[in-house]
């Protein structure tokens, strides 16, 4: 997968730069079914590489909290490529780790850790024990505090990173090739139209997210 930049000048708006591709005089927007998985794909791609990109910041780090913040986002990151959405599809482990029942194993681990620990608080990885502080013999009050005790699981061992470095590995390379399969198709089929057709492909379009459409939907937008 290689993602491109592209540049407007302030001086000339409709002038287009198009970095690393210097016989390119247009960049013209898809529609359709596959170019829509190309889409899904390309922001598969992104989360998942910022799970790498977490997984590498996490490497010699200690301190807290940003070291269980690196942890929790890069497993957060990774499963929502597989997680039920309104504006793209949802990766299938089934199919990404055909063949492979240990990397399921270590998908399905992580996946109800970000489902009954990080995401939502459902299993034994965090607990609070309501507990009752008693001062010495004869001292008043009899009772220094009512509190709880606080235990919280670290699942940062080293089997974990590397199962978890290694499946988001493997999941990013299943997506590159599944982008770039339906890229080859997409580009095979529009080398037979006409160089003026191709001109004619509109504009890509990008529409801001604001504060006032947060909430909403981006297929609705």
């Amino acid at each position: 997968m290689q993602p491109i930049s592209l540049s407007y000048s302030i001086s000339a708006p409709d002038t287009l730069a198009i970095d690393g591709f210097p016989d390119a005089v247009w960049v013209g927007a898809l529609n359709g079914e596959d170019s829509q998985r190309l889409s899904d794909l390309a922001l598969h791609n992104c989360d998942l590489a910022f799970a790498r990109e977490c997984l590498d910041c996490l490497v010699g780090v200690t301190t807290e909290p940003i070291r269980s913040a690196l942890w929790h986002s890069a497993i957060v990151n990774c499963m929502k490529c597989f997680g039920r959405s309104k504006s793209r599809f949802k990766l299938n482990p089934s199919v990404v780790f055909q063949g492979d029942p240990d990397a399921m194993e270590v998908f399905s681990f992580f996946k109800a850790l970000r489902d009954k620990h990080y995401v939502h608080d459902e299993n034994a990885a965090i607990q609070a024990i309501p507990v009752a502080v008693v001062n010495r013999l004869n001292a008043s009050p009899k009772i220094a505090q009512i509190t709880n005790v606080v235990i919280r699981g670290d699942f940062i061992g080293t089997e974990n990173f590397q199962n978890l470095t290694r499946l988001v590995a493997e999941t990013q390379a299943w997506v590159d090739r599944e982008h770039d399969n339906i890229a080859d198709q997409i580009k095979l089929r529009m080398e037979a139209m006409s160089h003026s057709d191709l001109l004619a492909l509109p504009k890509p379009e990008y529409r801001k997210a604001e504060t006032n459409n947060i909430a909403v939907t981006r297929a609705s937008l």
